[in-house]
């Protein structure tokens, strides 16, 4: 603490993903072995099997992610992949090459909630 004085901090976000279900983690997810995740791939495996045909990558962060996920599970859309970025910087330029290469036909895109 730099200051004589404490201060509170207050933090301005929506909290419906607290009650979110498919916002939550296990126990094992969060064991002592476990790390960091700066960036989560695509976890639809009908996606990731028929990566050839994925006409879109959308890569987002927070909690546009769910908003996507759910819309592209309504509409029944299976060509287009979904990256989440955990961290922004440092940006993990290797993993995202990583996601890029595997849907080399797919068009980039970042969405984000304005």
């Amino acid at each position: 603490m730099h200051r004589s004085f404490r201060k509170p901090l207050i933090i301005a976000t929506p909290k419906n993903l607290l009650r979110d279900k498919k916002a939550t983690s296990s126990l094992s997810e969060m064991a002592d072995d476990t790390r960091f995740k700066r960036m989560y791939g695509e976890k639809d495996t009908n996606v990731v099997a028929n990566a050839a045909k994925v006409r879109r990558l959308i890569i987002c962060s927070g909690k546009i992610f769910y908003e996507l996920e759910e819309e592209r599970e309504r509409r029944g859309i299976t060509d287009v992949a979904i990256v989440r970025l955990e961290q922004i910087a440092p940006f993990p330029w290797d993993k995202m090459a990583k996601e890029i290469a595997l849907y080399s036909n797919a068009e980039v895109m970042w969405v984000q909630v304005c």
